[in-house]
């Protein structure tokens, strides 16, 4: 878990240092940097694999991307804190190739092609399809190992019934999942109306959706998750239920979220008023974003008057951001 991150110079990125919480929402307009600061924090936890002491937990998306010059203004320098105080650390990032990081042990090591970004976005509807038997732990670059992660769940005593729980609210006649093998394949089946249909059968929204519930409601603990827009592909009302699913999850230490939907913010309004949701929104200041951390005492007027975030964000709230004009 980051409890401070800060970053220069990488992917255009001009961030001052962020006190992070459990659950952290970003917002702001379409290529102000959301995306690359996801990049930034899934770029810590490649190359702590590659040597860094403090392990930080594991992630379920691995989605692949090539590294970017960091331009001719010095090294990209990522500043971050993890759960120990004592964990405080620098990387520095230089092309061609190489990478230091503060306090680990030998001087350069050589920089990937390309690296992981941990974070679900997009859902390609392959992820439905049969795939081969495999035993995982994480999602490949598209999620289409879902199936397989799933099948691990599912294996845990409670993990059934929680899912089918979380999701009856929103697949009307749901009444169970599972995985269903055959010919060295699997695939996913949802009991609806006392019939089995295979994911093929179903939505993209729904497709989605239990990507999201199985990243969400893992049964084991895990480290920190990324969510880049989850409302993509799903019903307004349902991403509602989504901002209730990442209130209550239990298994990643914490979650950073991206988004453009004020239903899904809507929800989490009272617990940003306790403190207990952070709130941080792209700016345009001059000729670049820069990303600000908006308190509850700076909101407090418009929160006692009865909006909700998600109400400040559909009539262009300066103080909110995420409008392009």
């Amino acid at each position: 878990m980051f409890t401070t991150f800060h970053a220069l110079r990488y992917k255009g990125l001009q961030l001052e240092e962020l006190c992070l919480g459990r659950l952290n929402l970003f917002v702001g307009p379409n290529n102000c940097g959301k995306s690359n600061l996801f990049s930034a924090m899934s770029l810590v936890w490649e190359l702590e694999d590659a040597g860094l002491n403090a392990r930080m937990g594991s992630a379920l998306m691995d989605k692949r991307v090539p590294i970017q010059s960091a331009g001719h203004n010095g090294p990209a320098h990522i500043h971050f804190r993890v759960n120990d105080p004592s964990s405080e650390r620098d990387l520095f990032i230089e092309w061609p190739g190489s990478w230091t990081i503060s306090g680990l042990p030998g001087e350069k090591h050589p920089l990937p092609n390309s690296l992981s970004v941990h974070h679900a976005s997009l859902v390609p509807r392959e992820i439905a399809r049969p795939q081969a038997e495999a035993e995982v732990d994480r999602l490949d670059e598209q999620g289409l190992h879902l199936v397989n992660l799933l099948a691990g769940y599912l294996k845990h005593e409670s993990h059934p019934a929680r899912l089918t729980t979380e999701l009856q609210p929103l697949i009307p006649g749901l009444t169970n999942v599972r995985v269903f093998s055959g010919g060295g394949y699997r695939w996913i089946q949802l009991q609806i109306h006392e019939k089995w249909k295979n994911l093929a059968e179903l939505s993209d929204g729904t497709v989605s959706l239990l990507l999201l519930a199985t990243l969400l409601f893992a049964p084991v603990p895990l480290g920190v998750l990324c969510l880049d827009e989850p409302e993509l592909n799903l019903h307004p009302a349902w991403a509602r239920v989504v901002a209730g699913w990442l209130a209550r999850q239990t298994a990643w230490s914490q979650v950073h979220v991206a988004t453009h939907s004020p239903e899904l913010m809507d929800p989490l309004t009272a617990l940003y008023a306790q403190g207990e949701v952070r709130l941080f929104v792209f700016q345009l200041r001059g000729e670049g974003f820069v990303l600000e951390p908006r308190a509850p005492e700076q909101l407090a007027t418009l929160l006692d008057e009865g909006y909700l975030l998600g109400d400040l964000y559909r009539i262009g709230e300066p103080a909110l951001g995420g409008w392009p004009w």
